[in-house]
């Protein structure tokens, strides 16, 4: 969502099978334009609950994620990764059936996958995002059996912290857009869907802290420059920074 210079707010935002959406939100209220943005994201989600039995038979994997993606808050901008990844694996062990994949699909998967020489960790990141769609395809009834996904040993990789130089290096070549999430990111050490489903609620402007976690919550002191990169941020997403 962006604002353009009558002050209108526009929506901006690509659903997972491609489509741009650009369009009016009518309004220069922030918070009135956030919902009608919600409001228009959800006529593009496709909803598994909607079909019958029949229509649940024969989902194809890239169908299957389709379904998956769409019902995630963020849309494509939290799942873009993990359409490539889809997109990837369907060339690799092909567009199949859901219920065609099972057990030594996943092993062929693997082994072409190191083959091309990505790192187990990286695999285990396509095996994450496979199993995700999966297990979704079997609550909603579309997969019978749900097939073993043993992930890869990964060895510990040392923390790499950045300089301030570094940093002031990165922040040179990003966008505004961009420059506002390295430097949060930079200076919380939180993961990045941490902070993309952070909510305004879990920060504490008087007590300097943000909280992130819900099963086991963590409260991380706010330095001044994420404050105010917060403090602007809200103003102009009340419900959710990022």
């Amino acid at each position: 969502m962006y604002r353009r210079s009558n002050g209108i707010f526009y929506a901006d935002f690509k659903t997972v099978a491609g489509q741009r959406i650009n369009k009016s939100l009518g309004t220069d209220d922030p918070v009135l334009a956030k919902q009608k943005e919600n409001a228009l994201r959800q006529e593009y989600l496709l909803d598994f609950d909607d079909g019958d039995e029949t229509e649940l038979k024969n989902t194809l994997l890239n169908h299957a994620y389709t379904h998956h993606a769409e019902t995630w808050a963020h849309g494509s901008r939290g799942g873009r990764p993990q359409l490539v990844q889809i997109k990837e694996i369907a060339e690799i062990i092909g567009n199949l059936d859901v219920n065609l994949i099972d057990s030594k699909k996943i092993i062929d998967l693997k082994e072409a996958l190191l083959n091309q020489k990505k790192k187990p960790a990286t695999v285990n990141r396509y095996l994450h995002t496979l199993s995700g769609v999966l297990r979704y395809a079997h609550e909603k009834g579309a997969l019978r059996l749900f097939p073993k996904i043993q992930v890869l040993h990964e060895e510990a990789v040392p923390l790499e912290i950045y300089s301030p130089e570094e940093e002031a290096q990165i922040l040179a070549v990003a966008d505004a857009e961009m420059q506002d999430l390295i430097l949060v990111l930079a200076q919380t050490g939180a993961r990045l869907s941490e902070i993309l489903q952070l909510k305004s609620s879990a920060i504490d402007f008087e007590a300097n802290t943000l909280t992130l976690g819900t099963k086991k919550p963590r409260v991380i002191p706010l330095s001044p420059h994420v404050k105010q990169v917060l403090l602007k941020r809200v103003q102009t997403y009340p419900d959710q920074p990022f």
